[in-house]
Formats: C-alpha cells, sequence, structure tokens
C-alpha cells in the first residue's frame, strides 16, 4: 500500500463529521486529522471512537477566527506537511423559529457555517495545492 492520504475533518466530532471518520477509519489509507471548537466535543468523539481514536489526530480551533485557522495550518504544515483532502462537514442550527432566534445567534450562524468554511478552505489552499502537484 502506498503512502497514506492526509484528510482533515471539521467538524469531525459528531453527526456528518464523524460519521465521515469512522468510514475513512475503516479503509485504513487515510491519515486523519478531527478539527473541533471544543475540548469537550474532541473528548466525547475520542470515547465513540474507542480504540480507533489513537489513530485520529484531534485539533481545537475556531474556523470563524482567522488568527485560528492560521494556527490550524501551521499545525498540519509542521506535522504532516501537506493536506491531501479537506471534508467541510462543520455547522450549527439553533433549533427554533426566526422569532426565537436573536440576531447574535444568527451572526454566530452566519460566521461558522458560512464564513468559518470559506475562511478555514483559503488558509489551506496552499497545503492542499502542494499534493496536487506531486500526484
Amino acid at each position: 500500500m502506498g503512502e497514506k492520504k492526509i484528510v482533515l475533518v471539521i467538524g469531525g466530532t459528531s453527526g456528518i463529521g464523524l460519521g465521515t471518520i469512522e468510514y475513512l477509519l475503516e479503509q485504513d489509507n487515510y491519515e486523519i486529522i478531527s478539527l473541533s471548537r471544543g475540548d469537550k466535543n474532541l473528548s466525547i468523539a475520542q470515547k465513540k471512537l474507542c480504540t480507533n481514536a489513537n489513530r485520529v489526530t484531534f485539533l481545537q480551533g475556531d474556523i470563524s477566527k482567522e488568527q485560528d485557522c492560521k494556527k490550524i495550518y501551521e499545525e498540519i504544515e509542521k506535522k504532516y506537511n501537506r493536506l491531501d483532502g479537506l471534508v467541510n462537514s462543520a455547522g450549527i442550527i439553533k433549533l427554533g423559529g426566526i422569532e426565537e432566534q436573536s440576531l447574535e445567534e444568527w451572526n454566530n450562524s452566519i460566521n461558522i457555517n458560512l464564513t468559518g468554511i470559506f475562511l478555514l478552505t483559503k488558509t489551506l489552499l496552499p497545503l492542499l495545492k502542494k499534493e496536487s502537484i506531486h500526484q
């Protein structure tokens, strides 16, 4: 088998993101990085993955913050020097109708669900392009 592919899954501690990680672990040809905003979410995901948790690199950061995106880039570059894939599965939702949502909650949703995805993807492009040059 050749070199493992490096894949970052943002929102990788629950829902679609965690499901994607579980799927990739079954394939056995991926080096997986899981990104979440909070320690609590990381701890819960590690427990759900059981013994497979040691096959995942867990990073913490808020993708809606440019400085966190840069820190994530630096950590991935230092450890792997490339990135083969990016799964953008981070997202938050406020349950209830518009009547129950404040402007602050709306802005937070936009910052995570849209701006954060844009910021992190843009920040990681050099690492993603680096790998596509070598394939």
